[in-house]
């Protein structure tokens, strides 16, 4: 049984007013067939490292580097790309020579001056194509995500990178914006989320289980990408979260197959989580913030994503 509507009058931290982002959709045309399916998304990655090495460009924005703190290092995770890309397709898609694709891009703190970089990157890809040489597109044009959710075209294809000037705004804003008022919560896993624990994943997790991997994948971002340590001790956040009342969940297993049988298939779960209680106010930006970085493995390149609902 659901609990009666709350006020929420959530918390936080005054560091998140410094933590800038940049939401770009890129629209993408093909020119040449091919099947698509999440697996190429989730390799996207060392597609556009590859792209970005034979033009010599990306610099640090596919290939993150270690924190020079020792603390750091063993707070956070090892360092992802600063920046996230949502799952454009949840199943298998035969795309033909003259057909669109939308590709939304978060990013972070220190990626969005390497905008460019990335689009130089996705173009070379475009020309090499996605899968095993199928599937080549051109980059048409790049739009801005407003905070209202105004979309505004920042570059067309051939224009000068000089010429993008993308909307970036604060996440203490966006927050401001975005956080729900009203309890209980639901909290929906929408593609496979893979978290290990003693090497064997969480296949129905309960939400005191999840929590700890959203909390340290937001606060590795937020270092990595913005210099920002916004928790002084997850301790206390952890001690919250065990306070929050999960009222009901729904999971179930889910396998996202390879194009071919060399590689392995990547499973995670999905479905939703009711939550409600006082202590929500208290953790409610981490799962805010999460909706936008997703979490567990692959969460850069769509898996592991995150929203919340009223």
């Amino acid at each position: 049984m659901m609990a009666p509507n709350s006020l929420l009058i959530p918390t936080r931290p005054d560091a998140l007013q410094y933590a800038d982002c940049a939401r770009l959709k890129f629209l993408l045309e093909f020119s040449t067939p091919c099947l698509l399916q999440p697996a190429v998304f989730l390799g996207l990655g060392r597609l556009l490292r590859l792209a970005s090495r034979q033009i010599q460009g990306g610099r640090g924005l596919f290939n993150a580097a270690l924190s020079d703190d020792p603390i750091a290092q063993r707070r956070h995770q090892k360092p992802s790309p600063p920046y996230v890309v949502r799952m454009p397709l949840t199943g298998e898609r035969q795309v033909d020579a003259g057909e669109q694709l939308e590709l939304e891009v978060l990013f972070l703190g220190t990626s969005i001056p390497l905008i460019r970089d990335f689009i130089a990157s996705l173009e070379h890809l475009g020309r090499l194509g996605l899968v095993e040489g199928d599937g080549q597109f051109e980059v048409l044009q790049a739009v801005s995500i407003g905070l209202d959710l105004a979309e505004e075209v920042i570059w067309h294809r051939r224009e000068a990178y000089e010429s993008l000037m993308p909307v970036v705004v604060s996440l203490d804003w966006w927050l401001e914006m975005q956080l729900p008022q009203q309890a209980p919560l639901t909290l929906n896993f929408t593609t496979p989320a893979r978290l290990m624990v003693g090497g064997r994943p969480l296949r129905r997790p309960h939400f005191v289980q999840v929590f700890p991997f959203i909390l340290r994948r937001v606060t590795s971002m937020l270092h990595a990408c913005c210099g920002l340590e916004p928790v002084g001790d997850p301790r206390l956040l952890l001690q919250t979260a065990g306070d929050v009342e999960e009222l009901s969940r729904e999971l179930e297993w889910q396998d996202w197959r390879p194009l071919t049988n060399r590689g392995q298939s990547v499973g995670g779960f999905v479905g939703r989580m009711h939550l409600g209680g006082a202590a929500l106010d208290e953790i409610l930006w981490v799962l805010a913030v999460g909706t936008l970085f997703g979490v567990g493995k692959s969460a850069s390149y769509g898996a592991g994503a995150l929203a919340l609902s009223a």
